[in-house]
C-alpha cells in the first residue's frame, strides 16, 4: 500500500503539487511523532497505572500553540538559508562549520539509531506476538524466516526508491510525504476502531473498566512526583522541537509558512484522539490477563487473538506497522541525508576516482552517497535492534534518544535567539552535555535493561527511584551543564566576521529574510562560467538556467554581461548546491571554483552600508 500511495503522487503533477500545498497533509506528517511507542508502548506503560505515559503528548500540545513563533522563525531561517538538514541549521547558524556539522550529524546518529531499532524491535514483537499465539513451539516460523531483517529491507527499498530518484527536483519527497500522511490516518483509525471494540463490545462502556481500578492505584509516576513529571514534559517538548524526522517534516518539507495554521490545532487534536482509549485498553488487559505473565506492550495483539478475532489483530497489526514503518522511513531519510551530506561527500566528492567513476554524470554522486547512507543507517539500527535493545521496554529506549536530542536545544534555542553565541561554545556544550548522557544512561544501560541495577552502577541506593526519576536526573544536569558551557564560553571567546554575520540573520530573520540576497559578505574573484558549469554538474541545465534566470531578474544582474561575477550570484549559488548535496559539501565545491579573499572588519561594514544604501534607494 505505502509503495503504491508513493508511486502514485510521485507520477501525477497535480496530486503533487496538491499535497505539497495542504495544510491538512503537513499536519499528518507531524503525526510521525507517534510511533510504535505510541501504539504498544502507551498501552504497556499505562498497564502499571502510571499517568507518565500521557507527558510524551502534553509537551507537544502545549507547544503546538507557539509553532507560529518558534517553527516560523525556524522555517524563514531553513529557506533563506538554503537547509535541508538539522546539521545544516546548526553549523550554517556557528561559521558555516563542517566540523560542528560532523560533530552533530554523528552525535544525532548515536542517538536515533537506537530509536530506530525500537521500531523494528515493536514490529518483530507485534509478529512473534500472533504467530506463537496459543501454539508450543514458540517463533516456529521465525525461527526460519528474520522477520525484523525482511522489513528493513523492504523500508530500505522503499526509501532509496522515493527520496532518491528525483534529487534535481524540488519536490522530491512529496511520495514519501503522502505515504507518511496516509500512515497517520491508519494508525489513528485503526486505535480508535480497537478502542471502541475493546471498550464497548468486550467491556460495557468505559466507567465500567475505571471503575475495576485498584484504590489509589492509578499515579502520576511511580513514587507521585510533580517534578518528575513537569521535567518528562519539558523532555518531550525539546523531542517534539529536534527530533530530526519532526525537524524533517516540520521545517525542511514545509512549502508555505501559512501551513502551520492548520497544524496548530489539527496536530494536538490528534495527538488527544489517539490516546483516548489508551488507559480503557491498558486496564481491559490487566483484568484479562491477570497472572498470565502477558506483557503490557503485547496488549494490543493479545486481547483480540484471547477472542479468536483474527480480522481485529490484523488491523492493529496493520495500525502498528504503519506507526512504526513512518518513524523508520522519515527518521532513516533525515539521518542519511545528514551522514551523507556532512561526512561521506565532504570526503570523497572531488577524489578523482568518484570524479572519473561519475565522469559526465555528476548529478549521480549525491544518489550514490544518499543510497549508501540510508542502508549504513538501517543496518546499523537492525544489528542494535539483533544485539542491544532486545530486553529494554518500547518506552526506555525512546526515552533515552529523546534524552540525546534534547542536548542540542542549547545550541539551537541560543543561535536562533541569542547573537553572542558562537562555535566554540556550542562545541563544547554539545560535548558536555553527550558526555554526561553517554556516562549515565549509555554505558551502564550496555550492562543491565534493569534500570534498579543501573541506579545501582552510579551507586544510588534508593529502590524507589525509577527509569523516568533516572531520565529525567539525567536530563536536568546534562542540559544545565551543556547551557552554562555554551554560554560561558560564548561570552569569553570571540566570534569570526562570517558568524556574527551568519548570528545577525538567525536571531533577526524577519528583518533580514527579504534582504539576504542583497546583503553577501564576500569579497574575492570568481567567473560566471566557472560557477554555472558547477551547477549544471549536480542540478542540471533546465534547472540551473532557470533558477539562475529567475534570481538575476529578482536582483537585477546582468548575467550577459557577467565575466568576474557578483557576490550575490556566489551566494546563491552555494545556496542551491546545499539542497541538494548539503552546506558542507556546497562550501567545499564552491570554493573549488572561486578564489575567496580573507575580509577585514572594514570590509563587511563597507558591504553592508552599500547594501543598506541600495535597500533604501529601491524602497
Amino acid at each position: 500500500m505505502l509503495f503504491f500511495v508513493a508511486y502514485r503522487i510521485d507520477n501525477s503533477t497535480r496530486l503533487r503539487l496538491r499535497l505539497i500545498n495542504s495544510p491538512t497533509i503537513y499536519a499528518l506528517s507531524l503525526a510521525v511523532y507517534c510511533t510504535a511507542w505510541t501504539f504498544f508502548g502507551s498501552v504497556g506503560a499505562a498497564s502499571k497505572y502510571d499517568l507518565e505515559f500521557l507527558t510524551i503528548y502534553i509537551g507537544p500540545i502545549i507547544i503546538a500553540p507557539f509553532l507560529w513563533v518558534i517553527y516560523r522563525k525556524f522555517i524563514r531561517i531553513a529557506k533563506a538559508q538554503g537547509i535541508s538538514s538539522m546539521a545544516d541549521f546548526i553549523a550554517n547558524r556557528y561559521d558555516k562549520s563542517i566540523t560542528v556539522n560532523r560533530l552533530v550529524t554523528v552525535l544525532l546518529f548515536v542517538g536515533i539509531v537506537p530509536y530506530i531499532a525500537l521500531q523494528i524491535t515493536g514490529i518483530e514483537r507485534a509478529i512473534e506476538t500472533i504467530l506463537s499465539w496459543n501454539t508450543n513451539q514458540s517463533n516456529s516460523f521465525l525461527n526460519h524466516f528474520d522477520i525484523a531483517l525482511i522489513v528493513t529491507i523492504g523500508l530500505g527499498a522503499f526509501i532509496v526508491m522515493f527520496t532518491t530518484h528525483r534529487f534535481q527536483n524540488k519536490e522530491q519527497t512529496t511520495g514519501l510525504i503522502g505515504a507518511v500522511a496516509v500512515e497517520s490516518i491508519v494508525k489513528l483509525i485503526v486505535f480508535l476502531i480497537f478502542g471502541i471494540y475493546v471498550t464497548y463490545f468486550i467491556f460495557n462502556g468505559q466507567s465500567d473498566l475505571y471503575g475495576s481500578i485498584p484504590d489509589q492505584a492509578l499515579t502520576i509516576n511511580k513514587n507521585n512526583d510533580y517534578s518528575q513529571w513537569f521535567g518528562m514534559i519539558l523532555l518531550s517538548m525539546m523531542a517534539f522541537l529536534f527530533l530530526p524526522r519532526q525537524f524533517e517534516m516540520g521545517i525542511v518539507e514545509i512549502s508555505q509558512e501559512r501551513q502551520l495554521k492548520r497544524a496548530i490545532w489539527v496536530f494536538p487534536l490528534y495527538l488527544i484522539l489517539i490516546n483516548l482509549f489508551v488507559i480503557p485498553i491498558a486496564i481491559a488487559g490487566n483484568q484479562l490477563f491477570e497472572g498470565k505473565g502477558i506483557d503490557g506492550d503485547t496488549y494490543m495483539l493479545a486481547i483480540p487473538l484471547l477472542f479468536n478475532n483474527t480480522w481485529m489483530a490484523a488491523l492493529v497489526l496493520l495500525g502498528g506497522f504503519s506507526a512504526a514503518s513512518g518513524m523508520i522511513i522519515v527518521s532513516t531519510h533525515a539521518l542519511s541525508k545528514m551522514v551523507s551530506n556532512s561526512i561521506l561527500m565532504p570526503v570523497f566528492i572531488n577524489r578523482a576516482f568518484i570524479l572519473n567513476r561519475f565522469k559526465e554524470r555528476n548529478h549521480k554522486i549525491p544518489v550514490f552517497f544518499r543510497r549508501i547512507s540510508i542502508f549504513v543507517v538501517l543496518i546499523s539500527a537492525y544489528l542494535y535492534y539483533r544485539f542491544v535493545v532486545a530486553d529494554f521496554s518500547l518506552i526506555s529506549i525512546g526515552l533515552i534518544s529523546f534524552v540525546a536530542v534534547a542536548q542540542f536545544a542549547p545550541a539551537i534555542i541560543g543561535g536562533v535567539y541569542w547573537k553572542l553565541g558562537n562555535k566554540k561554545g556550542a562545541i563544547a556544550g554539545i560535548s558536555v552535555g553527550f558526555a554526561i548522557w553517554l556516562i549515565l544512561l549509555i554505558i551502564p544501560s550496555l550492562f543491565s535493561s534493569d534500570f534498579q541495577q543501573i541506579y545501582h552502577y552510579l551507586g544510588v541506593k534508593n529502590s524507589q527511584y525509577d527509569e523516568g526519576a533516572l531520565i529525567t536526573t539525567v536530563l536536568f544536569w546534562s542540559l544545565t551543564l551543556n547551557a552554562l558551557t555554551y554560554i560561558l564560553i560564548s561570552i569569553f571567546t570571540r566570534q569570526s566576521i562570517l558568524e556574527r554575520n551568519q548570528a545577525m540573520i538567525y536571531v533577526d530573520i524577519f528583518k533580514y529574510s527579504e534582504q539576504i540576497d542583497s546583503t553577501v559578505v564576500w569579497k574575492g574573484k570568481a567567473f560566471f562560467p566557472d560557477v554555472r558549469s558547477l551547477l549544471v554538474r549536480f542540478l542540471g541545465e533546465n534547472r540551473t538556467q532557470a533558477e539562475l534566470t529567475s534570481f538575476a531578474k529578482r536582483q537585477e544582474i546582468d548575467l550577459e554581461n557577467q565575466q568576474e561575477l557578483d557576490p550575490r550570484i556566489i551566494n546563491f549559488s552555494e545556496r542551491l548546491l546545499s539542497g541538494i548535496v548539503g552546506a558542507s559539501s556546497a562550501k567545499i565545491l564552491v570554493s573549488s571554483v572561486v578564489k575567496e579573499e580573507k575580509l577585514s572588519m572594514q570590509d563587511v561594514v563597507n558591504i553592508l552600508e552599500e547594501s543598506q544604501k541600495l535597500i533604501t534607494l529601491n524602497k
